[in-house]
């Protein structure tokens, strides 16, 4: 028979277990969200993308689909996983303020093209064509019919 201090450690390592595999909370991801759209170079923001990748796969309330169609840019070296949480941060905020989870592509590309002028501030020269590609595409009102209705 176990002693009761064995007893209450391991009871202890479990709920320690069960906190540290626990998915972050919706409100966790609104405030990783709004971390990324005050600043979205910032070491708080850079932190808080993978905490909202996360909700956005283990979350119910949320339905993201990822496709080159729509994220040409995705394999960009170097930053291709930056503009990948962006793209879920805005795809999942539009998500969550609707109460439904159906894909919202055209909110998540508008929180891209925020961090991406973010990232051009420092640095001016760079240019990932397929981004360049999707803000013209915005510009002349053509993006969102392109990258389709919610749930496409």
């Amino acid at each position: 028979m176990l002693s009761r201090s064995v007893l209450l450690a391991l009871a202890f390592s479990f709920v320690l277990s069960s906190i540290a595999q626990a998915g972050p909370t919706k409100a966790e991801a609104l405030a990783g969200i709004e971390a990324i759209e005050r600043d979205p170079i910032s070491e708080r923001a850079i932190a808080a993308f993978p905490l909202v990748v996360k909700f956005a796969q283990e979350s119910p309330e949320v339905s993201i689909t990822i496709s080159e169609k729509i994220l040409p840019w995705i394999g960009t070296k170097d930053y291709g996983p930056l503009l990948l949480g962006a793209y879920v941060a805005g795809n999942v905020k539009a998500q969550l303020e609707r109460g439904a989870p159906e894909d919202r592509p055209y909110e998540g590309l508008k929180r891209v093209f925020a961090v991406y002028a973010a990232m051009k501030k420092r640095k001016p020269g760079l240019i990932i064509e397929g981004i360049e590609k999707q803000i013209d595409q915005d510009t002349k009102g053509e993006l969102q019919a392109e990258v389709g209705k919610p749930g496409k």
